[in-house]
């Protein structure tokens, strides 16, 4: 009785190069399945049929390209570039700065492991996207409603497209999550300092368990935030929950912590007259180059009015207060600096 033989073709350029076989105990996978095309330890060029293939690529920088059918493609040990076909694939990286792309169908994306940085690209279609190593990931949703999760390494960047998309950050530190257009949810992770940048539909940003931060750099035009309220308008409609810190836009914004230690600065370039208010807790509030207007509230505040002519009010409590260039009135202040 004869053994089953798996039966693999290996592609260079436009050309078939050759057809081997291996022996059945021999059989590598990819997501569970048996691989029906594999590549070598060379640079190859592995491309699909109008079934549903199972593609391996091994060592080498390889090109890799599904076709029409529900694809699993699993890259190898180089850097390896992966496109999608037409259908709903699965797409995972390995080791090496892999660049994966999905086509029209509702894909699954996995960056791969290590500290090589993966950058996954989902295309049309409602995506599913995770980073699975320890590097810094990035992350691209793209048209449809798709879900980006953040891995457990160092700062991933999540940014979601044109879609209602939902953003997690990880366990990981510092992770960048950025809605883009529609009506988004991000949610920062277990990990420090996640930033969560909304764009300008209606959105809800949920910060984790540790410190995190509603950011407005990129808003057109001027905002108002309020963690105390939890909302923010301006740069569309934003609800907010769990949120430490704020970063404002360029622009004059209305900026407003709440009763815990708040870090609230004005956006980097600003020019704008910003009004901030720091309430209770100790606050650490960084005025812009405009006029500003900085008040700490209750606790033991530290305030930077940075460029302009601006007023400063520490309010009670053992206040650090530093007006920077320009005319700066401080009142309130039990350390006072550059105040006139």
């Amino acid at each position: 009785m004869s053994r089953p033989r798996l039966v693999t073709t290996v592609v260079i350029g436009a050309v078939i190069l050759s057809e081997w076989a291996l022996p059945a105990h021999a059989a590598v996978r990819c997501h569970e399945r048996v691989g029906t095309i594999i590549g070598t330890a060379g640079n190859d060029i592995l491309r699909g049929t109008r079934r549903a293939d199972v593609i391996i690529a091994r060592g080498g920088d390889d090109t890799i390209r599904g076709f029409a059918g529900k694809d699993r493609i699993c890259a190898g040990r180089g850097s390896d570039v992966i496109r999608g076909g037409g259908a709903r694939d699965r797409i995972t990286g390995f080791t090496g700065y892999d660049k994966a792309y999905g086509a029209h169908g509702n894909d699954l994306l996995a960056g791969g492991q290590g500290y090589y940085i993966d950058r996954l690209f989902g295309g049309d279609g409602d995506d599913q996207m995770a980073d699975s190593g320890s590097s810094y990931d990035i992350l691209h949703g793209g048209n449809g409603d798709d879900l980006l999760n953040a891995g457990a390494g160092k700062s991933d960047n999540l940014f979601g497209g044109s879609g209602n998309d939902t953003l997690r950050g990880g366990p990981g530190y510092s992770d960048h999550l950025s809605g883009g257009a529609g009506s988004d949810t991000l949610r920062g992770g277990g990990g420090y300092a996640d930033w969560l940048e909304p764009g300008p539909g209606i959105d809800f940003l949920h910060g984790g368990p540790r410190r995190d931060a509603a950011v407005y750099i990129n808003a057109d035009g001027p905002v108002a935030v309020s963690l105390q309220a939890g909302t923010a308008t301006g740069w569309g409609t934003d609800s907010l929950t769990g949120l430490e810190d704020i970063y404002g836009s360029r622009f004059s914004d209305t900026l407003k912590g709440d009763a815990g230690p708040n870090f609230i600065a004005d956006g980097e370039g600003s020019s704008g007259a910003d009004t901030i208010l720091g309430l209770d807790g100790g606050d650490v509030i960084f005025g812009g180059a405009g006029n500003d207007a900085l008040d700490g509230g209750l606790g033991n505040d530290s305030l930077d009015g940075y460029l302009g002519d601006d007023s400063l009010d520490g309010g009670p409590g053992n206040d650090i207060l530093d007006g920077g260039e320009g005319t700066d009135a401080c009142i309130n202040g039990e350390s006072n600096q550059a105040c006139e």
